[in-house]
């Protein structure tokens, strides 16, 4: 290593030395030579607090063709400067250095030594610094290996916390064995990993990594599957061939069959579960040529395990045949002191369910129901026919007006001054005329009679706004939005909207119907509706028309459908109430009705 290097660079590429600790100290020993300037270094180490403890060496670098024991290095004088931590000592041309080094291990002594000409070395202030910084290096080395192992613990806690995110958005059990399975398999280089779950009957192949379908049938899906059952049995890890003794055949027969090289069996049981049948639910078996399973990896395959099983029972749950799922769930919700317990106890459980299944066949009057809403197909929207100020008005929402009934007037002072000024300037043209008349002025006179024709036709145009200043319903109905009597004197421009009337003679029910019960209904069919204004009253309608016409309400395509009523429309309808209609279908089976909308679920699901 070249001098010129600066050693605290040196160090810091030592610090963070990725290997074995145990070679930590022959880096360190090669690195303490270019740094002082020595010949030969050595690490020495005994245990503390003990005078007369012998010291071994851990490690050393010689000159080329020599050799030296630990009494050798002993011999430099060495016992009457461990208490004194680094020290440069140069005696006959010779430069030695001690440092007793700083660890993370109280119960030993560990000292570097180290030797070379005085002559080529550097002076002592140089040195000591040095010399000082390598005896606290093995510190910051423990140190940094701490860190980086926390680390490297961290990210196995993230990649398990983001594995058990995946397992948990899976949708079937299968696919979750898959997610972990390939998941293991890339996280620690194995070539197969193999996922053994509970059945009714033992335990069962459930996934293979990199596998879309697995084959149960063959011999070494038998031999996984008990080799899964040997490591429920055994309760802990299982390591082959670490841990391989005469109980473990399934292992053994596996390893001669398949020859995996190295296995790793963990088991998936529930440690917070009270019965042992419910708790032992699985295993995982991994496989690895190279290399073996270290314990690292043994404890974050563990801790990916314990996160992926209970999201593996809740899948395992949703498995289930439905029947059996809502049996397991109503048994679970039942009182210990409601579950039969003997014969007869059965005998009227079963009673009870046939009696149930019967009356799925009594028929019931059926009926599609919607939110419904009164509109009108008339609507009048009244607006300012010119532009001014509204001067009166006695109508508010919801009076009844008939046609031709004032609704509202608008100022006219103005117009009226500009129709007298308009009076004026034509007695002035017509003035003009006779006087160009009188005195031959042709010319002059064809001007001021086309003066007086324009301001006649200005005139016909205050007069037409001046009659159109009172504002009459065009139709019979109910005010249904506008009230100018509480405007009075508000400017309003030319075709704002100021009354809304409402036809009461075009009365009409619009459904809101799901898409879900649509075709169920049919034109003509029957109906009955109450609206939240009265609900005691129920009104006989007949559907007219289905429109076709949806829109999204609560997350359900709904189509309206328009409705009549039968006999004569009270007189207090009004448009926009709203209430509830009932679409008569007739009489239906209790089972057809509580099971229709699962029977449809199914057939879109199922459909090809």
């Amino acid at each position: 290593m070249s001098e010129t290097v600066f050693p605290r660079q040196v160090l810091d590429r030592l610090i963070q030395f990725d290997g074995r600790p145990e070679q930590f100290w022959q880096k360190l020993a090669e690195l303490a030579k270019p740094l002082l300037g020595a010949s030969q270094a050595a690490v020495l180490v005994r245990s503390a607090g003990q005078a007369q403890a012998e010291w071994r060496l851990l490690a050393q670098t010689l000159v080329a063709g020599s050799s030296r024991t630990v009494e050798q290095w002993l011999d430099l004088g060495l016992p009457t400067r461990l208490a004194q931590g680094v020290v440069i000592e140069r005696r006959g041309g010779i430069l030695r250095g001690y440092a007793r080094l700083v660890t993370d291990e109280a119960h030993r002594d560990v000292i570097l030594l180290t030797e070379g000409s005085a002559q080529s070395a550097r002076d002592d202030t140089a040195l000591m610094p040095i010399l000082e910084a390598l005896a606290w290096t093995p510190l910051v080395f423990a140190k940094e290996r701490q860190l980086r192992a926390l680390n490297r613990d961290s990210q196995r806690l993230a990649h398990s916390l983001e594995l058990a995110g995946r397992l948990a958005s899976a949708k079937t059990l299968e696919a979750a064995g898959l997610v972990l399975a390939n998941e293991l398999t890339e996280r620690f280089a194995c070539e197969t990993v193999s996922v053994v779950w509970k059945r009714r009957f033992g335990l069962k192949l459930l996934a293979m990594s990199h596998a879309e379908r697995v084959e149960r049938r063959s011999e070494l899906s038998a031999l996984l599957e008990e080799a899964g059952q040997e490591t429920l049995t055994r309760d802990a890890e299982i390591r082959w061939p670490d841990d391989a003794d005469a109980t473990l055949q399934a292992h053994r027969q596996y390893a001669e069959l398949q020859q995996p090289g190295f296995m790793l069996s963990v088991p998936l049981i529930d440690r917070e579960a009270t019965e042992v049948e419910v708790s032992h639910w699985g295993a995982l078996i991994l496989e690895r040529r190279r290399f073996p399973f270290s314990q690292a990896e043994q404890w974050a395959i563990r801790l990916m395990a314990d996160l992926a099983l209970y999201p593996y029972i809740r899948l395992d749950g949703e498995s289930k045949w439905f029947p059996t799922r809502i049996a397991r769930e109503i048994g679970r919700s039942l009182p210990k002191v409601l579950k039969p317990q003997t014969h007869s106890g059965r005998r009227l459980v079963w009673g009870i369910v046939i009696a149930m299944l019967a009356l799925l066949a009594v028929p019931i009057p059926y009926s599609v129901e919607g939110r419904a809403e009164l509109k009108t197909d008339s609507m009048a929207f009244v607006g300012a026919p010119f532009d001014g100020y509204l001067a009166a008005s006695d109508v508010v929402m919801g009076d009844r007006v008939q046609r031709l009934d004032p609704l509202f007037v608008m100022a006219t002072e103005e117009i009226e001054l500009e129709r007298s000024a308009l009076l004026a300037d034509r007695a002035q043209s017509e003035r003009e005329v006779e006087l160009r008349r009188s005195l031959g002025e042709l010319s002059q006179m064809q001007i001021a009679e086309a003066q007086v024709v324009e301001t006649n036709a200005k005139l016909a145009q205050v007069d037409a706004r001046l009659a159109a200043a009172i504002a009459r319903a065009p139709i019979d109905g109910i005010i249904v939005e506008g009230e100018p009597s509480k405007n009075i004197g508000g400017a309003v421009r030319r075709g704002d909207q100021v009354v809304t009337i409402a036809a009461l003679d075009s009365l009409y029910v619009e459904a809101r119907v799901s898409e879900r019960d649509l075709a169920l209904l049919s034109v003509d069919g029957p109906a009955r509706m109450t609206l939240l204004a009265r609900p005691k009253d129920t009104f006989d309608m007949r559907i007219v028309r289905i429109i076709p016409a949806p829109q999204v309400a609560e997350g359900d395509n709904r189509f309206p459908v328009r409705l009549i009523v039968d006999s004569v429309r009270p007189d207090w309808w009004v448009p926009g109430m709203t209430g509830v209609t009932k679409m008569d279908l007739g009489w239906k089976m209790l089972g057809w009705v509580v099971t229709r909308r699962l029977v449809d679920y199914l057939r879109l699901t199922f459909w090809i």
